[in-house]
């Protein structure tokens, strides 16, 4: 704070939406912010990974698991300030997911929605 004492980049646009959330205010929506708030869809996909590659997991250590995996520290802070990186991070697995269930043609196409949501996302 000392060295950058004011708002740099787009934190003009992301402070505000998250002090209007801590307010309680759920409506109102910097249209300058494209990036959805917490993509709760994270855990739900997590889960049904979980069930693919460990079908003989416990519901308890399962639901664990994924509220772990879909909680991890770095995500967890982007959900908060509505950066791409929870949207990225779900369309990946989420194609991923698909292609481990043999639905190749939809799997490409969470892809391609991955890649126009976040440019690096060709890399995966």
């Amino acid at each position: 704070n000392t060295v950058v004492p004011n708002p740099y980049m787009d934190e003009i646009f992301h402070i505000p939406q998250a002090q209007r959330y801590c307010e309680g205010n759920y409506h109102e929506w910097d249209p300058k912010l494209t990036t959805p708030p917490g993509f709760i869809g994270l855990y739900v996909v997590f889960w049904k990974l979980l069930v693919c590659l460990h079908p003989f997991q416990d519901k308890k250590t399962r639901a664990f698991s994924a509220f772990v995996l879909s909680s991890f520290p770095v995500g967890w802070f982007y959900n908060f300030l509505y950066y791409t990186d929870s949207g990225s991070t779900f369309f990946v697995l989420l194609a991923y997911l698909l292609a481990l269930k043999r639905q190749f043609w939809l799997s490409a196409m969470v892809s391609g929605v991955g890649v126009f949501f976040r440019q690096t996302n060709i890399g995966w």
